[in-house]
């Protein structure tokens, strides 16, 4: 995904929620959030649900700067929604 985008700091966010050889779900903190939450089990010190709410602010951010081709909105609004309904335990 992070190849498919222009945008530099839209990169380095989707580097941010995305880790290659991740064995939970597709390797975004939205499944690993979903792990979490179904499991009670935490991935790191305090999990991952801090850093859902902080990256779906700074993907918010991107988004109302107005400043992302179509293509990158597009893949900002994907990664956004899925962050949000994570975090909101669907």
């Amino acid at each position: 995904m992070m190849n498919s985008v222009d945008d530099v700091k839209l990169k380095n966010a989707i580097g941010e929620v995305y880790r290659p050889g991740s064995v939970i779900g597709n390797g975004g903190t939205a499944d690993v959030i979903r792990f979490e939450r179904e499991t009670g089990l935490l991935l790191s010190k305090s999990g991952h649900i801090q850093k859902g709410v902080d990256m779906s602010k700074y993907f918010q951010k991107l988004l109302d700067s107005g400043t992302l081709s179509a293509k990158d909105t597009n893949v900002a609004i994907q990664i956004l929604n899925d962050l949000k309904k994570a975090l909101g335990g669907n």
